[in-house]
């Protein structure tokens, strides 16, 4: 190795709270599922983090696995990561007769690979959901005894979506850390103590939300596509965001969200009908979300997020009164 340089390999594993409003709406209603920031469920993660670092550069892979929780009839799909980064030091360019310690500009290059799983919603998956990814992350960071602060742009570089699966694009991130020192004594045991309080900490909450079935242990057997229909657009036939459904012994009514409908196909997948217009006026759909719902085979309940009640529709109307 070379003089100055250290070799460092560590687990890593938590446990992520529930965070994040998972209610969110915009002017057409409450948001779909998977667009909101959070998502109401624990999750748990580990991995192992391999560090190679020298008075020059620093080189980092981390390979982690993420166990999505469940709740409300929600889960995103679980998801499989190999994170890879690269800090050369750029300024001082050497060294030599430099007092002190001072401070310094790092370039960085960040490779992001990223696989997720399908979404699970109700007893199925979501086929538009999922799939992998590819990213690089080219930034600056400075670095000194008391802060940090860096900034990167993080770019798609390759994508295998699942469907018609949304996937990030470009991103702008910035960080600041502030640094504290204690004696090397004090901080030896803070660490101990720290590193004791987390794991312990984990285990209690881990612990606690499988008691309470916060986490779903015992995953469904997966299931097998038996038929599928439908394309994105506007036309009849053809559906945007499509939320909900309901079926009956004749009939599938699905939920075009974005088209702001109630779109009809027989068992087969053949469009008979529509019915419903966009709007937020008294018997106007909006933007019919997941709760959709048939009652005495000639009528369709219909809930609409952006108002307090439930609509009762006759199905065979072209637009709603």
């Amino acid at each position: 190795m070379i003089v100055g340089s250290t070799f460092r390999v560590a687990p890593v594993f938590g446990l992520t709270a529930p965070t994040g409003d998972d209610n969110d709406s915009d002017r057409f209603g409450e948001l779909p599922r998977p667009l909101q920031a959070g998502d109401g469920a624990w999750d748990i993660f580990g991995g192992a983090v391999v560090t190679y670092q020298t008075l020059q550069y620093q080189v980092d892979g981390q390979l982690l696995y993420r166990e999505n929780g469940r709740h409300d009839g929600f889960a995103r799909g679980d998801e499989t990561r190999f994170d890879a980064s690269l800090q050369y030091r750029i300024w001082p360019r050497s060294m030599k007769g430099v007092p002190g310690t001072p401070g310094f500009v790092y370039a960085l290059l960040e490779s992001n690979l990223i696989d997720r799983e399908r979404d699970d919603v109700g007893s199925g998956t979501d086929a538009n959901s999922g799939g992998t990814q590819w990213l690089l992350a080219p930034g600056l960071q400075y670095v000194s005894r008391g802060w940090i602060v860096e900034g990167t742009v993080q770019l798609p570089v390759a994508e295998n979506p699942h469907g018609d699966a949304i996937q990030d694009d470009s991103i702008v991130r910035v960080g600041f850390r502030r640094n504290f020192w204690f004696p090397g004594q004090i901080m030896g045991k803070i660490g101990k103590w720290l590193g004791c309080s987390v794991l312990c900490l984990t285990a209690i909450l881990a612990l606690l939300a499988w008691v309470c079935g916060a986490i779903n242990w015992n995953q469904e057997p997966p299931y097998s596509l038996a038929h599928s229909w439908g394309e994105k657009g506007g036309v009849p036939g053809q559906l945007n965001d499509p939320t909900g459904i309901a079926v009956t012994d004749t009939e599938v009514f699905v939920s075009d969200a974005r088209n702001g409908r109630i779109q009809v196909f027989d068992h087969e997948g053949q469009f008979k009908r529509a019915f419903g217009t966009a709007g937020d006026g008294v018997g106007e759909l909006g933007r019919p979300m997941t709760e959709l719902s048939t009652w005495q085979m000639a009528t369709v309940i219909v809930s609409r997020p952006s108002m307090p009640e439930a609509m009762l529709c006759t199905s065979g109307v072209d637009r709603l009164p």
